[in-house]
């Protein structure tokens, strides 16, 4: 671990709560993270989704710490103030997810699993972790997003063909940076809307703006477009590894009003996952966690104690 970066501590929304910021060096790059909790506690670590940041999770962060757990909130890699690697080969999902075995590593000392909560391509990386790399994972708790059996299945779906069309265009080079660039990222703003009507107390118009400045970032934006082109480009092999059945436990939360991913890739859940269990949350969209958050944060705190 480095020291601090003083940007980091002047107004700043992680020091203003007395969570403390720091990086990691995993698999080839460095990555920063927000800390808070007890620091010899049980390792929660939280990965946001696109086009997020650690701050993704800042209404889950004080309720888990508040238990006794050490919880770290990472921004992946191509993120926020994490490296940004140049080129889409550095956000395969299999080097996604051997960046967050290292950090299990790294912030553990190597003596113990970690529990991992993630959403959205958080989601998906700490699925690919719990398939690949189990001996890494005590629990895993994962908000919208469905199990790598359904990267497969997603393309056979027509309704979610049509959801998914922003990842066909996202392949088209330059084009997507040039268009989402626009009127000061707005889309990050759009993206956001739904969880700030159903939440507007959690998603405050200040919250948007502090994700959408980290996603103004250089290279930040053609980083997060990376794991779209990588996605596509999954070698068989891979995609098969991907595909394994997970053995650890595993919470799955379901916003129902999801516009992005269709509830049906959630069937069968329980066969790839024998030890999960799945909560559907009727009323919330994609951003579960902050649209509900107080619902999700029981469901959290109950899963990592059982």
């Amino acid at each position: 671990m480095a020291h601090v970066d003083p940007e980091l501590v002047q107004d700043d929304p992680a020091s203003q709560q007395g969570w403390r910021h720091d990086y990691v060096l995993t698999n080839g790059v460095r990555l920063h993270y927000v800390e808070a909790g007890d620091p010899d506690g049980e390792l929660v670590l939280l990965l946001h989704g696109f086009p997020e940041c650690w701050y993704s999770w800042r209404l889950q962060i004080d309720p888990l710490a508040e238990r006794g757990l050490r919880v770290v909130a990472v921004d992946l890699r191509g993120f926020g103030r994490s490296e940004k690697p140049a080129g889409v080969s550095a956000y395969t999902l299999t080097t996604l997810a051997a960046d967050v075995v290292g950090c299990v590593a790294q912030l553990n000392h190597g003596e113990r699993a970690a529990a991992v909560i993630g959403h959205d391509w958080g989601g998906t990386i700490a699925w690919s972790v719990g398939s690949l790399y189990p001996h890494s994972t005590r629990r895993l708790a994962i908000a919208n997003c469905p199990p790598g059996y359904a990267l497969r299945r997603a393309w056979r779906i027509p309704r979610q063909l049509l959801r998914s069309w922003y990842i066909f265009f996202f392949q088209v080079p330059r084009l997507p940076e040039l268009i989402l660039r626009l009127d000061n990222f707005r889309f990050v703003d759009q993206s956001l809307a739904p969880a700030r009507q159903r939440n507007p107390r959690g998603v405050r118009p200040q919250d948007i703006a502090y994700v959408r400045t980290e996603m103004t970032r250089p290279g930040a934006l053609t980083s997060g477009l990376n794991y779209y082109r990588a996605l596509v480009r999954l070698r068989p092999a891979d995609l098969r590894r991907l595909e394994q059945p997970v053995s650890v436990p595993t919470l799955l939360i379901w916003g129902d009003q999801d516009p992005y991913i269709d509830v049906r890739l959630t069937r069968d859940f329980l066969r790839w996952a024998p030890a999960g269990r799945l909560v559907h949350l009727p009323e919330a969209g994609h951003f579960s966690h902050q649209e509900e958050p107080a619902r999700v944060n029981q469901l959290l705190i109950e899963w990592l104690a059982a």
